[in-house]
C-alpha cells in the first residue's frame, strides 16, 4: 500500500503560498482491491499534504454503460475502476456486479449513474443505488428516438441535440416547441423518459459535459478483441508431478491432489512437497491447524476428572439389583482350529 498509487507522467505547480497545486497525471496504477479513502490518503501523502488542515480535490467523473465502470479526470485521462465477467447483462449479474462496486467505493455526493437504459443497469441501481441519479446517455437516447419515429429524425436531430446540452431551462423549452411542431410523439416519448435524466438543464446533479457513456465505448472498444477469446481457469495454482510414471495434478488453492492424501490428511503428501519447494513456499501454511502445537495443547485446556474410589461410587439400585451374564453362546463341536481363518 505505500509503494501505490503510482503516477505515470504527472506535473503541477507551485503557488505564491508554496503550495503545490493543479496536480495532474496521465495514469494511474493501483492495487486491483484499493478502496478510494486509501487512494486519496496515499495521495496526499505522496504530495506531503496533510489533509487534517488541507483539502485535496480530485476531479473525476463516473459513468457505466456495461461493464467496466471507469473513471477519468479533467486532462481526460481514463482509469478502469471495475471489471468483471458474466454470463449475460442480466438483472443478476448486474445486481452483483454493482454490489461488489459499492462493497469498494460506497455512495458519494454528486455522484450519478450514466447508462445506455439497459433494463438490468437500472434494475440493479434502483436496488443498490436508491439516492443516486440514473441519467441516460443522450446518443443512446436519440438511437431510441430515430427508432420510433424514422420519418421526422433527420429533422428532429439537431434539435435533439441542442435540447439535451442546453445550459438553461427556457432554451430547453425553445427547443421543445420545435420537436412538438414536428412531432408531438417524441415531445411525449421524452416526457415518460423524464427530463431530469437526459436534459442538462433539468439534471439534479452537475454533469458537465459528460452527456454520453462514449468514454465506455472507449474501453470496450480497446477490448473488444479479449472479449471474443474463451474464458479459463486460472492455473497459477495447479502443477503437474511426474510419480513412476503417472501423472499427479495438485492444486494448491484448493489444497487437493488427485492422489488423495493432501485433501484428506490435510497435510502436504509428497507430490504437493515437490511443488512447495519448487516455488519456494512454507510448508505450515499449507498443514491443518490442528496439527500445531497450538492447537495439540488446547486439545488439554479442558479440566479432566479423575474416578474417585470405588467406595465413594453412589449407584442407583436397579442397577445393583440388574444380574448380568455372559453370552448365551453354544460351544461348537470338535476341536478348535488352528489361527483365525480369512472371511471370504
Amino acid at each position: 500500500m505505500a509503494n501505490l498509487p503510482i503516477f505515470i507522467q504527472y506535473g503541477g505547480r507551485w503557488n505564491v503560498d508554496n503550495s503545490f497545486v493543479d496536480y495532474n497525471a496521465d495514469d494511474v496504477i493501483v492495487t486491483p482491491n484499493i478502496r478510494f479513502e486509501d487512494f486519496v490518503d496515499v495521495i496526499s501523502k505522496q504530495l506531503m499534504i496533510d489533509t487534517s488542515l488541507n483539502v485535496i480535490e480530485i476531479k473525476y467523473t463516473i459513468q457505466n454503460g456495461s461493464p467496466p465502470i471507469v473513471i477519468h479526470n479533467n486532462m481526460g485521462s481514463i482509469l478502469s475502476l471495475a471489471y468483471a465477467i458474466v454470463d449475460s447483462e442480466n438483472n443478476a449479474s448486474w445486481e452483483w456486479f454493482f454490489a461488489r462496486f459499492k462493497d469498494a467505493f460506497r455512495e458519494r455526493e454528486v455522484m450519478c449513474i450514466v447508462s445506455d437504459m439497459h433494463e438490468g443497469i437500472e434494475n440493479a441501481t434502483v436496488t443498490l443505488y436508491p439516492q443516486v441519479p440514473h441519467c441516460v446517455c443522450i446518443w443512446n437516447l436519440w438511437n431510441n428516438v430515430k427508432k420510433k419515429y424514422k420519418k421526422n429524425h433527420l429533422q428532429l436531430k439537431d434539435i435533439f441535440f441542442a435540447m439535451a446540452k442546453a445550459y438553461t431551462i427556457e432554451k430547453f423549452n425553445y427547443h421543445m416547441v420545435e420537436v412538438e411542431r414536428i412531432d408531438k410523439r417524441v415531445k411525449d416519448y421524452l416526457i415518460n423518459v423524464g427530463y431530469e435524466r437526459w436534459s442538462r438543464a433539468h439534471s439534479t446533479v452537475n454533469r458537465t459535459l459528460t452527456m454520453t457513456s462514449n468514454i465506455t465505448e472507449s474501453i470496450n472498444a480497446v477490448l473488444k478483441a479479449a472479449r471474443e477469446l474463451p474464458v479459463t481457469p486460472s492455473t497459477s495454482y495447479l502443477y503437474s508431478v511426474l510419480d513412476k510414471g503417472k501423472q499427479r495434478m495438485v492444486f494448491l488453492k484448493d489444497r487437493t491432489c488427485s492422489c488423495g492424501r493432501f485433501q484428506v490428511d490435510e497435510l502436504p503428501c509428497a507430490h504437493t512437497w515437490v511443488v512447495l519447494k519448487y516455488k519456494y513456499i512454507d510448508h505450515i501454511e499449507y498443514c491443518s491447524v490442528y496439527y500445531t502445537r497450538k492447537y495439540l495443547l488446547k486439545t488439554y485446556e479442558i479440566s479432566i476428572y479423575l474416578v474417585p474410589d470405588e467406595s465413594t461410587w453412589k449407584i442407583h439400585a436397579e442397577v445393583l439389583d440388574e444380574n448380568i451374564l455372559p453370552p448365551d453362546v453354544t460351544k461348537s463341536i470338535g476341536r478348535p482350529g488352528k489361527g483365525v481363518q480369512a472371511n471370504i
